[in-house]
């Protein structure tokens, strides 16, 4: 496939990235190596990175300023309007109350803290994209520059709401424009809500037919410690299990969302991201069997063409966690050599399997691959995990 110019995409969970992750505390170092965080990106000749659970502004500034290798500036004022008489959403209520926009050198970035259904911190792990301004841009329209966290059709119901990154091509004779659903798919369930199953409290009755009944089950669980949101998530998903409730996220994103923005704007649209699930026909083994999902999700509307969107992405990609001292020396989790290092298969790609531009010609999509930084950057089990993270940077590319 003859294409003029290729764009490279990392989806990259940073592991719990914090304001810890960046500077010294008295009593603990939990510092991220920055420098190698840094070469993974340029090295690699990273035009996009789409992050995970990013947990604050200070971290983000300086993991950009660590890209850029230079100063970082704040231009969060910038990208937001003074109200208006017509009634347009400002770019406040677009991005979200906390939410943050900076650039050093060629490199900008924005950083939002999602606003989590869960009502808990485990369902508030931010989200970034940071881009190279020297290859893509971000789309204009009548309110100037935009990056918003996705406005969802109330019907659609997400744990953790992705966020919405749109990239115009630059350095090619047409321009166009890719889509990224940068998510995070919650993996576990509150504790709270675990020990409602050892509780006397009947919870399942919160979605029975009887109103009165379900207000009871709600004042009870007030009562246990749960707040209004989290009640809220147990009414939505009482009636799944952790994995179905993953497994139904992720459709939802593909066949509502994804597929929406493609038929609306027309764009290159993917879902990127961790999705906490191991494909089916992932070729290595894995360690949580239980959490799979299929490599493809066919979607058909009335008076419309059948569309299949495939998730790609098929090599581990999250490392094994550190064996407890007493039961395995740091030595041997230190040296534990080739898949034997990684446990699942958690991070992937999602598109559409027919993306074609506006005379029908196929886009090139790359085979999406893990960038395995302890061979790259040779490094031991156990420095990644502690300074870097538990899951491999993915990356693929995008032709025109």
């Amino acid at each position: 496939m003859n294409v003029k110019s290729t764009y490279r995409i990392v989806s990259f969970n940073i592991k719990q990235f914090s304001d810890d992750s960046v500077f010294h505390h008295e009593g603990k170092d939990s510092r991220k190596n920055l420098d190698i965080i840094a070469r993974i990106v340029n090295e690699n000749n990273i035009d996009i990175i789409a992050i995970q659970e990013i947990r604050g502004k200070l971290a983000f500034k300086e993991l950009i300023s660590a890209i850029a290798y230079g100063y970082v500036q704040d231009i969060t004022a910038e990208m937001l309007e003074e109200p208006t008489s017509d009634g347009r959403l400002l770019y406040s209520e677009l991005m979200g109350a906390d939410y943050l926009a900076c650039k050093a050198g060629k490199w900008q970035g924005r950083w939002t803290h999602p606003n989590s259904k869960w009502g808990t911190a485990i369902g508030e792990e931010g989200y970034a994209f940071i881009w190279n301004t020297e290859r893509v841009d971000l789309p204009e329209n009548d309110r100037g520059r935009v990056q918003p966290v996705i406005k969802h059709k109330s019907e659609i119901y997400f744990v953790r709401p992705p966020f919405y990154g749109r990239f115009i091509t630059k350095d090619i004779g047409v321009k166009f424009e890719i889509a990224l659903l940068n998510t995070h798919i919650l993996y576990t369930k509150n504790s709270k809500l675990k020990s409602l199953q050892d509780s006397d409290i009947d919870y399942e009755l919160i979605n029975s037919s009887d109103k009165a009944e379900r207000l009871r089950i709600k004042r009870e669980l007030m009562e246990a410690g749960l707040s209004p949101q989290e009640i809220d998530v147990l009414e939505q998903f009482s009636n799944k299990n952790d994995v179905e409730r993953r497994r139904s996220e992720v459709n939802n994103l593909i066949t509502e969302v994804l597929e929406r923005e493609e038929n609306t704007h027309g764009r290159y649209v993917f879902l990127i991201g961790d999705y906490n699930l191991n494909l089916e026909n992932c070729e290595f083994d894995y360690k949580n069997r239980a959490a799979v999902i299929t490599s493809q999700i066919v979607y058909g509307k009335r008076n419309a063409d059948e569309k299949t969107y495939i998730i790609r992405q098929g090599q581990l990609s999250t490392l094994k966690s550190p064996p407890k001292k007493e039961k395995d020396p740091e030595r041997l989790y230190e040296q534990l050599q080739g898949n034997g290092r990684f446990a699942n298969n958690y991070d992937h790609v999602t598109h559409n399997v027919n993306m074609t531009d506006e005379n029908g010609r196929q886009i090139y999509v790359s085979d999406p691959v893990s960038i395995n930084v302890l061979d790259e950057f040779g490094m031991t089990n156990r420095e990644y995990f502690e300074r870097i993270s538990d899951h491999l940077p993915i990356m693929f590319e995008v032709g025109f």
